[in-house]
Order: structure tokens, then sequence, then C-alpha cells
């Protein structure tokens, strides 16, 4: 689910009775109770959800995209990895299997679609190291493999000192790719982060962005499980860029010229003790759910109290944003943090800013409960819808009618 999302830092157990007591004792220290947060002004409703038709085999939504032709795809977390979706919305076919072999893959995390090649979408492997091409038909073409993140655009780097790759979306004739100095365990790692340009060959071929270079320094606390790093998204033939700690959105070109720069009134939403436990548990019951743990083991209980206590000791006093995504005539949409819908801290409440004219204006949007977007298009949000029951279904909301620009 790596949207850019609350890093996945450590491996998570479910918080069993024995030591919940003992959790929610240290959550109280940490945060407070506080009304949900009401945006202010006005806030348009992204609409009513369209569910696609869908069965048992599809779950672990991970990405979506939708092509020229109006065709939808989705991104499984298991095989079959790929969902192809007509124009009116019929299921035409699902495929990709797992493996290493050519066309096979490993551990894919995005949809890395792209106008340059009508009729294929390809896969970003993140175990594989490699991009994936297909057709419509489910015919793997060709993949592009990233053995190195060298080049002679990054001053002072050695091999191996940057090397965990993990978002990569398509810029132009090549790609953007965000890499970091070492498996991050913290958001504070993610100012240890670079965004590379890489050429249709995978080659890196210039630096979109240092991450460190993008504030006056490093953020002044500690380490942070749930604090503010910078949050990135491409914008047509730009990447746009958030620091939730100055509130600052900077648009750059793929050479790293800033275009653009605009101070964003980031709303103040605290932290509660409720957002804390809720995160902790999800993120130990889906560990213990991936791994097939054995969720009454002592050694894993007394690991998941360290964890809650590393959580605990990190944890800021404000909610940071955790994702931004950037529509068709360049609003950049910024997602506020609330586990109440959704326990990894995904809120229904967005805040897009227009690029457009000034440059001033900002709408408030609210998502249905239980639909997360993923990709924003010309007429409609695609995204995830998840009951209470867990249950993923792909689905769609009409894009807000005020909100077009184009």
């Amino acid at each position: 689910m790596r949207i850019q999302s609350l890093p996945r830092s450590f491996p998570t157990v479910h918080l069993t009775p024995a030591i919940l007591p003992a959790a929610f004792l240290l959550v109280g220290c940490a945060g407070s109770e506080a009304p949900e947060f009401q945006p202010p002004g006005h806030t348009y409703s992204a609409g009513s959800v369209q569910l696609l038709p869908s069965d048992s085999i599809l779950h672990d939504i991970r990405d979506a995209w939708e092509d020229a032709a109006g065709r939808t795809w989705f991104l499984s977390g298991y095989a079959p990895y790929l969902h192809l979706y007509g124009e009116d919305g019929r299921h035409l076919r699902s495929f990709g299997v797992r493996g290493q072999g050519p066309g096979e893959l490993r551990a894919p995390w995005y949809l890395v679609g792209t106008s340059r090649r009508p009729g294929t979408v390809e896969v970003w492997d993140i175990g594989a190291r490699r991009i994936n091409r297909y057709d419509t038909a489910g015919s793997f073409l060709a993949e592009v493999h990233l053995e190195r993140m060298s080049g002679p655009v990054m001053s002072g780097y050695k091999e191996g000192e940057f090397g965990e790759p993990l978002r990569l979306v398509a810029m132009d004739d090549g790609y953007a790719l965000e890499v970091y100095r070492e498996q991050f365990s913290t958001s504070w790692h993610l100012w240890r982060g670079v965004i590379l340009r890489l050429d249709s060959l995978g080659t890196v071929v210039d630096t979109i962005s240092v991450h460190a270079r993008l504030a006056d320094s490093l953020p002044s606390k500690g380490p942070s499980v749930l604090g503010a790093g910078p949050l990135w998204t491409p914008c047509g033939a730009d990447v746009a860029i958030l620091q939730p700690e100055r509130k600052e959105l900077l648009k750059l070109s793929q050479s790293g010229e800033v275009l653009g720069r605009r101070t964003v009134d980031l709303p103040i939403i605290p932290l509660t003790r409720e957002d804390i436990s809720r995160h902790v548990e999800n993120q130990m019951d889906r560990e213990a759910r991936e791994e097939g743990l054995d969720r009454s083991s002592p050694g894993l209980v007394r690991f998941a109290q360290r964890v809650i206590v590393q959580v605990l000791a990190s944890a800021p006093e404000l909610a940071p944003p955790v994702r931004v995504r950037c529509d068709p005539a360049d609003g950049v949409w910024v997602q506020t943090f609330s586990t109440r819908t959704d326990p990894r801290g995904y809120g229904p409440l967005w805040l897009r800013v227009s690029w457009d004219g000034d440059g001033e204006e900002m709408d408030w949007i609210r998502f249905p409960d239980g639909f997360q977007p993923l990709h924003f298009g010309e007429r409609r949000i695609l995204g995830v819808s998840t009951d209470s029951l867990g249950v993923q279904v792909p689905a769609w909301v009409p894009f807000p009618e005020d909100l077009m620009g184009w």
C-alpha cells in the first residue's frame, strides 16, 4: 500500500490482552481526547462510491490508474496482480503471476501509467528492482532493470550509499524514483532521501531533489514514527513536494529547478491516544497476519512492548499530512491524518491547492468513509472501498464538478 504513507517502520504483532492495559497506559501519555477535526469553511463532497465487479481474489489493492482509452487498472499485492476494467466498468481480465522470471512479479507496489505507449501498462516491482511492461491482453512485453542507483549527477555519490528505492512514477520519456540511503525505519529518515530522474533504460540522468536540502536543516526533533517527512507527487512534467514542517509546497522541474513556491495552510490536528493505539494495533496485526505469526508467542509479546515504547517515545503532538497527489488540472491534493475510519491514518479529508492563476485557491474535499483515492483522473477518482469486515472492492467516485478546471 505504499501509496506515500506512514512508514512501515517495524515488525509488528497483534496487541494481546496481556499487554493491552500497559499499552493504553503508555498511550495516554502521548495524546489526549480531542473532537474530530472540522475543516474551516465549505467542504465539497466527492460524491457516492461506484463499485466495480470484483471477487475474493482481489485484495490488498495497492495502486490504480486510468489510461487514455478510459480503461482502469488495479494492482493487487497477491497474484493475479493486475486487474483490468473497460471504460464501461466491465471486468476484462486479471493476470500476473508470482516469480522472478521474465514477466513475473515479486513485490509489485506501483502502476507506472504513461501515455507514451498506448495500450500498455508498466508495473514497478520493488522486490525485483525492475519495471515490467504488459499489453491489455496480459502479454509481457519488456522489462527495465534498476541494478544501480549511481550517476555522475550525484556529487559525492558512493555505490551503496543510496540503494533503497521506493516510489517510481513515469515522467516524460523516463521516470522519477525516490531512493533512500538506507531502509528507513522512521519518517525522520525520509529526509535522507533523494528523487532521481531516470531515462527510459533506467539510468540516472539527473537529481530532481535532495530532501535534506529542501529545508534549512533536518527536523530538530529526534526520529519520529508518526512525524512529518517530505511528501511528493508528479504534476504533469514537473514534481510537487510538500514540506509539512514548514508548510511549504514547491514545484520543481525534472532538473531540480524551483518553478514555484507556496505556503499551504495545513490544519492543526491534535494527535490523540486513540490515533496512536489504532495505528500500532493495525501495524502489528497486519504483520502477524502476513507472516503467519503466533500472536500469543511470549517473544513476540515482549517485542510488541518494545515497539509500543518506541512509537510513544517518538509520537508528535500534532498529526502530519500523509499523502499528496496531483490531478490533470495541476491541483495538488493533500490528505490529512485520521484513524477514525482507517487505522493507517488515511483520513477522509483532503485539501486541494490550485496552481492556477494567483495560486491562492484552496478547497476542502471529504471522501466517503471507507474509500481511499489512488488515482485522480479528469472525470473520476479511482480508489479502493473497504467495508467494516476489511473486504476491498475497486471503486471510483465522480470528480467534484465545482473543482473541474478543464
